[in-house]
């Protein structure tokens, strides 16, 4: 197994892991799907190009709008989560480790 191949597995491991026990986490990816399905719902509606007065379409318009923004907030900050850890993981060295 080549060098990236083991240092690629052993992040989506402790990924893994953090994932499992990290509430914070857990929450935030759980916040995550529940706009995804929302948004699909949502879309769906309006692709469907049901009879809907004008009102109405703006009003769902509006909440794709409100979730799609909700959902790049919450991506954003799963983002910068996994990049903090990612930096700190980079941080400690072997050495580090065996020296605490």
């Amino acid at each position: 197994m080549s060098v990236c191949s083991v240092s690629c597995s052993d992040e989506i491991d402790a990924l893994s892991d953090r994932l499992s026990n990290d509430p914070a986490l857990g929450a935030a990816v759980h916040d995550m799907l529940t706009e995804i399905s929302a948004l699909r719902s949502t879309s769906e509606i309006l692709a469907e190009g049901a009879q809907m007065s004008p009102e109405q379409r703006r009003r769902f318009e509006q909440i794709v709008f409100d979730q799609s923004s909700r959902l790049a907030d919450t991506g954003a900050a799963l983002a910068a989560y996994f990049d903090k850890t990612s930096e700190e993981r980079r941080r400690r060295t072997p050495q580090i480790d065996a020296e605490e």
